[in-house]
């Protein structure tokens, strides 16, 4: 992922969704698939693994590359994209990250990691892993935010990115909703936007060299977990992908 957002549904549960940004000569996904260990994510046919996924026990996950990081430093590399699969047995945000307490990072190179669950009650709590080739950092978030990383022309593309989410009425904890806000439609609006033409620092990004190349859209709900992956920047008109898992009690 490249641009990722996690938002509270002021009906109970919560989405994440993200656009994926690659280089053009990076090999094409495989779509989403239902596993049988109760998860739903695409893979990653280069380094494996995956850049996102959902579970039966709404548990969703994002990996971006850490940008600002140095690269190189990491030993005996493993590909950044079996973090996610390492994890999406858990049914937990504890669990998870009780497991990754574990791990000896050194092996892969810069990245950060969320790691979203539902409240109890209403809202969504955010478990975040930054790990820049020698400190890991974690926090943990309630209620909306957005996460970005950029390659080329990172600044502005942060700058730029992080303005147009302060502009999005998603932005906002689950308290600040507006009763009539369609958040799928505010998430099209947000996904699809250009600088103000497509560029390389848009959230849906157009460059000679990289682009965004899918948009992955995760609803939990009560009762189910949703997944909604499209094959193509999200301003292009392509059939959706649509799997969905009935939720377990965690």
């Amino acid at each position: 992922m490249c641009t990722v957002v996690v938002v509270a549904d002021p009906s109970g549960g919560y989405w994440m969704a993200g656009n994926r940004d690659e280089a053009r000569w990076r090999s094409a996904a495989k779509p989403p698939h239902v596993f049988e260990h109760g998860a739903i994510y695409p893979v990653d046919p280069d380094g494996g693994g995956t850049w996102t996924a959902a579970n039966q026990w709404g548990l969703c996950f994002s990996l971006l590359n850490n940008y600002q990081a140095p690269t190189g430093l990491a030993r005996d590399v493993v590909s950044r994209g079996h973090i996610i699969t390492r994890l999406v047995e858990h049914n937990s945000i504890a669990s998870a990250a009780q497991s990754i307490d574990q791990w000896t990072l050194t092996q892969f190179e810069p990245f950060v990691l969320l790691i979203a669950e539902p409240l109890a009650l209403k809202g969504v709590r955010t478990y975040r892993l930054t790990w820049d080739a020698t400190t890991r950092k974690i926090d943990y978030n309630e209620g909306s935010l957005m996460q970005t990383s950029a390659a080329m022309a990172s600044e502005q593309a942060h700058r730029w990115r992080n303005q147009k989410w302060r502009e999005s009425p998603l932005s906002g904890t689950r308290e600040h909703f507006d009763g009539d806000i369609n958040i799928d439609t505010s998430l099209d609006e947000f996904f699809g936007a250009h600088h103000p033409q497509r560029s390389l620092i848009s959230v849906c990004k157009h460059g000679l060299i990289a682009s965004t190349v899918s948009h992955t859209r995760i609803r939990v709900s009560a009762d189910q977990v949703s997944v909604h992956y499209q094959a193509s920047a999200p301003c292009k008109q392509v059939e959706a992908v649509q799997l969905a898992l009935a939720r377990q009690p965690s």
